[in-house]
């Protein structure tokens, strides 16, 4: 994607370290297994909202 976007090599291999990074934190707040059930229901969105799914 990064390719047809026309991205710098710099731009897209800093995406993927931050998304790596964010799911490592969420997981050691939460559990791998709240990840993997918020990707599986918000697959066909590409995104899920915190917010939504935390609130007190």
């Amino acid at each position: 994607m990064s390719v047809l976007n026309d991205l710098d090599y710099k731009d897209y291999y800093a995406y993927h370290f931050h998304e790596s990074l964010w799911n490592k934190i969420f997981i050691e707040y939460f559990s791998v297994e709240t990840l993997e059930d918020l990707v599986i229901r918000y697959l066909d969105q590409g995104v899920f909202d915190l917010n939504k799914e935390f609130k007190k």
